[in-house]
């Protein structure tokens, strides 16, 4: 793979296995969740970055006044989604990096 080609398949590839990931755990959500509030999916995205689970829960249920199990619940999904994000970024660039220095 030359550097130009590099250049534009390895951030693509990135951000193609962020958005995948993403929403696909925000439809696994979705069917697990009794009732998926309006902007739950805005806010899915805004607080994944959240490290502790039970601080993510609460917030979920100050927010949208979701139950105990609910909550934790989503804030499950979105820290499988975080490092799902990450593991799966990381692998594609160390293939994409061995392909490079072919």
């Amino acid at each position: 793979m030359s550097p130009q080609t590099a250049s534009f398949v390895v951030p693509l590839s990135g951000f193609g296995i962020f958005f995948v990931v993403v929403f696909f755990n925000i439809y696994l959500a979705k069917i697990k969740i009794q009732d998926w509030k309006k902007y739950s999916t805005f806010f899915f995205l805004n607080t994944m970055a959240t490290v502790y689970l039970r601080h993510t829960a609460s917030l979920w249920i100050r927010k949208f006044g979701y139950d105990e199990a609910d909550a934790l619940r989503l804030a499950t999904y979105q820290a499988m989604a975080m490092w799902e994000s990450i593991v799966g970024i990381f692998i594609a660039f160390a293939i994409e990096s061995n392909l490079l220095i072919r």
